[in-house]
């Protein structure tokens, strides 16, 4: 009987677990799952979101263990017993900081997955002691063994982290989403879309002045925001109510329905490190749903994307935002009902059923 292993630190991210867990289904018989919990916060147990998106896997053991830096020795400790009593055969490191946590004998065998990088603090903090913090972060790999074979969100993020480490092979499978065969109404489509947080990353300073030209230079335009997060209200601060709505979904079917009557999603990016190897499942989700979208021209995948499928617009951020706004004006304006199947056939390449097969070749192997 074969047996795999998912060590995760890290706050609940759904999409990228669920491929995980998905791939190693695949090819072991049984899974167990260790969330080596960083912070209390993460775990919320009166709502217990964790447990409710972990019951449905059919993962044989689940354990839930702090696991603060002052905690390794006994978290590494633990992981080596569940290893031995389990025959553990396959085993994923999800998260930077996982392999800190894993006992040594089990690191060179085991698939490291990185989904992020530290430099995501410079977006907060561009101090001088953020910068040392994380050069010391990445220079403590050098005193500790890591796998071969690590798997990242983006060709760019492997091609980063190949100056920091020596691994064999780096791997790439971008932020998944679940592609929803339903038919969508093209003639309906309406909205101009932002869904997300507030995050720094996610520059809504820029997006808000480029939304409130939109609006000046034609007031029937209608805004449609997603998400939770009040940082997210300054896109609409400066547009009339009748002119937009706000609305929160609570999984990635929710969000297709709310993007289904959207014609243009955004994703403005600054040109930073952290957004060039970045993977934003929200580019996915639109165009799952049929949207096209407005994206920075940057050396990113969705670059990439959009150039090959005709998917959308590629806007020098840089700009002033009138004259973003001038241009994806005019792109919309000129957009045509079959444009928007450009997006649909886009979106395969981000489909969890193919990349849940992609990594669960490079396990076989």
């Amino acid at each position: 009987m074969k047996r795999g292993l998912i060590l995760y630190r890290g706050p609940l991210q759904r999409s990228r677990l669920r491929l995980i867990i998905l791939a190693y289904q695949r090819v072991c018989d049984e899974i167990d799952f260790i969330w080596l919990l960083p912070n209390e916060k993460y775990h919320n147990k009166d709502h217990k979101p964790f447990e409710v998106f972990i019951k449905d896997f059919g993962i044989s053991q689940v354990y839930i263990i702090e696991a603060k830096i002052f905690s390794i020795f006994q978290c590494r400790s633990f992981v080596s017993k569940i290893i031995t009593e389990r025959k553990s055969e396959f085993i994923a490191l999800v998260g930077t900081s996982s392999i800190f946590f894993t006992p040594k004998n089990s690191i060179k065998k085991s698939l490291w997955f990185i989904n992020g990088i530290p430099e995501e603090k410079l977006l907060h903090s561009n101090s001088f002691w953020t910068k040392l913090r994380i050069k010391i972060f990445w220079k403590s790999f050098s005193l500790r063994d890591y796998p071969n074979r690590i798997v990242t969100v983006s060709d760019s993020m492997g091609e980063y982290l190949s100056q920091i480490f020596e691994a064999s092979n780096f791997f790439s499978i971008s932020s998944t989403v679940p592609i929803f065969e339903e038919s969508i109404e093209l003639s309906k489509k309406e909205y101009l879309v932002y869904s997300g947080s507030g995050a720094p990353w996610q520059w809504l300073s820029k997006l808000e002045k480029i939304w409130f030209h939109l609006y000046s230079i034609d007031p029937t335009l209608r805004f449609k925001v997603i998400s939770r997060d009040k940082r997210v209200d300054v896109l609409t601060q400066k547009i009339p109510k009748s002119n937009f709505i706000k609305v929160s979904a609570k999984d990635s079917k929710e969000v297709f329905e709310h993007l289904k009557d959207c014609k243009l999603g955004f994703l403005i990016r600054q040109n930073h490190l952290v957004n060039r190897v970045s993977s934003p499942i929200k580019f996915g989700e639109y165009l799952g749903a049929s949207c096209l979208v407005v994206a920075s021209n940057l050396d990113w995948t969705i670059t990439k994307v959009i150039n090959e499928f005709y998917c959308g617009l590629l806007i020098n951020q840089d700009l002033d935002e009138l004259i973003i706004a001038q241009s994806v004006y005019k792109y919309l304006r000129n957009i045509k009902e079959e444009d928007y199947l450009n997006s649909k056939n886009a979106a395969v390449q981000f489909s969890l059923e193919s990349s849940v097969e992609r990594l669960s070749s490079i396990l076989k192997n």
